[in-house]
């Protein structure tokens, strides 16, 4: 990591915010990334990550294309040489195609992020999964819209249609009030 962590109590934060990040990081350095992040984080202190699950219409980000493939839902999810094919032969530029395939590397389900932060020694205080994500309103004029109750249940389905996960988690072992209250996840 190229940010050094705190030395001191003193330079931590009561609130660390992680959005759009995690699903970045390749795999073999998400572990690293989530414990560099606590590493900032105060005793009692929460930390917020939000991401679009990978399985979502846009999750490989790929409206980032400069073709008509910008607008084509769940392209990412082919498999990857005919996927890596198809940008190529809409002559997407090298950079996008390299982000795009590092991005399909590094895709996050809302199972494995739990998974992910529950190794790390982090407990879900709250979370919210969006069926319109909030940034749509901006973006697009749509309303946010939460899940429905038993949709968010529907474990690797509800990654085909949660366009955001937004977590509090807070250390399991911090025995702060986070940790504590016992909250569950909606």
């Amino acid at each position: 990591m190229n940010v050094p962590s705190p030395v001191s109590e003193e330079d931590k934060f009561d609130v660390v915010l992680v959005h759009d990040v995690i699903e970045h990081i390749e795999p073999p350095f998400k572990a690293g990334f989530v414990a560099h992040v606590e590493s900032f984080m105060r005793r009692d202190a929460i930390v917020f990550f939000a991401f679009p699950a990978w399985q979502m219409p846009f999750g490989g980000h790929q409206q980032i294309c400069r073709s008509k493939l910008s607008i084509v839902p769940y392209l990412h999810l082919l498999p990857t040489p005919l996927y890596r094919m198809i940008l190529r032969a809409c002559k997407e530029p090298v950079g996008v195609v390299d982000e795009l395939l590092s991005i399909k590397r590094s895709g996050l389900s809302v199972e494995q992020f739990e998974h992910l932060a529950a190794g790390q020694g982090l407990q879900t205080v709250k979370r919210t999964l969006w069926f319109i994500n909030p940034h749509y309103k901006q973006k697009f004029g749509l309303k946010p819209r939460v899940e429905i109750w038993g949709f968010n249940k529907l474990y690797g389905l509800r990654d085909f249609y949660t366009t955001s996960a937004w977590y509090l988690l807070a250390d399991a072992n911090s025995g702060g009030s986070h940790a504590a209250s016992g909250s569950r996840p909606a």
